[in-house]
């Protein structure tokens, strides 16, 4: 069966690229906000809460992404060898860059876990 070639990208790459792009500023955007939050401000304890949420669907978008663009066809790199393994290692790139904040949402689970589970065997062991 022969591949299809193409010229652009389908619009449900193009849509989620840009996602991703907007969400990626966004939330730095925010995440620098949310540094200067003092702890007496309304948003204290809730921002961080909307941001780790925004994050985890962002990485669902990353993983729907990169499904996405293993069952369509992409178009040609053009330009030569070096610009070629440039474009490879620049995406790479970012798709590593997009699920480190996946992973160190991971290690705040795995981090705060333990507490919860010491608390819960703690609790149970005095009041039964």
């Amino acid at each position: 069966m022969a591949v299809k070639e193409v010229k652009n990208y389908n619009p449900v790459a193009r849509a989620l690229h840009w996602l991703s792009a907007i969400v990626v500023i966004g939330m730095f955007a925010v995440g620098l906000w949310m540094v200067d939050l003092t702890y007496y401000s309304q948003w204290y304890k809730t921002a961080p809460d909307w941001h780790r949420s925004v994050g985890i669907l962002l990485a669902m978008a990353t993983v729907f992404r990169l499904v996405w663009k293993h069952i369509t066809v992409a178009p040609q790199v053009e330009g030569n060898q070096f610009e070629k393994v440039g474009a490879k290692v620049g995406h790479i790139a970012m798709y590593v860059a997009l699920f480190c904040h996946f992973c160190q949402w991971l290690s705040y689970l795995y981090l705060r876990w333990p507490r919860y589970r010491r608390f819960q065997l703690v609790y149970r062991a005095r009041f039964g």
